[in-house]
């Protein structure tokens, strides 16, 4: 494992750790996240294909329940009150309308260009994506919930470098993720009380 690898691979962590830990502010986070990955791909020039065509879109397809299955499991997954927690961490009901196209559409492609390199240079990059989630998820999931979110994104992560290698590009793997993201922050959305 490369310097420049552990450097890349601590982006979301640094964002998360220190702009939600120190300000509660997820939005900030999130753009700070953002903003390394940009610099981390002017500076590295990762080659990247994003083809979407029939195949991609199939493969993708599955990831579309994430978003109904979210709205079902979230009130038995959290320790506290959604509400509460967004607004503990700087995310109105507005703020959260305003996240749906720019979550569901920018984030996906970003960590799709960020994490794309990660995967193909070491099997720990399934690893620390998945952990940084859990890290933003800490203060809100279950334990139980944390664990199996964990294991989830894991293999999310490896089943997106298989389809990499088998469809040669990231459209299916940058397609599921904006279905997933877009699922997830709709269905929060509904639940924010």
């Amino acid at each position: 494992m490369s310097l420049s690898f552990l450097l890349r691979a601590a982006a979301p962590y640094l964002a998360v750790g220190i702009v939600m830990g120190v300000f509660h502010n997820a939005w900030l986070a999130i753009l700070v996240y953002h903003l390394q990955i940009v610099v981390w791909a002017v500076l590295t020039m990762p080659k990247l294909r994003f083809r979407v065509g029939a195949r991609e879109l199939l493969w993708a397809a599955a990831s579309v329940v994430t978003g109904p299955l979210i709205y079902v499991l979230l009130p038995h997954v959290i320790s506290l009150e959604l509400s509460d927690w967004l607004l503990r961490n700087s995310i109105t009901k507005t703020h959260l309308a305003i996240l749906i196209p720019y979550y569901g559409i920018l984030h996906p492609f970003l960590e799709q260009v960020h994490w794309a390199p990660l995967r193909r240079a070491h099997p720990s990059s399934h690893l620390l994506f998945s952990g940084y989630h859990i890290l933003v998820l800490a203060s809100l999931f279950t334990a139980p919930w944390l664990m199996a979110t964990f294991v989830s994104l894991a293999v999310v992560s490896a089943f997106w470098l298989y389809l990499e290698k088998r469809l040669g590009g990231l459209g299916a793997p940058f397609i599921s993720h904006a279905f997933a993201d877009l699922g997830m922050v709709i269905a929060a959305w509904f639940r924010f009380q």
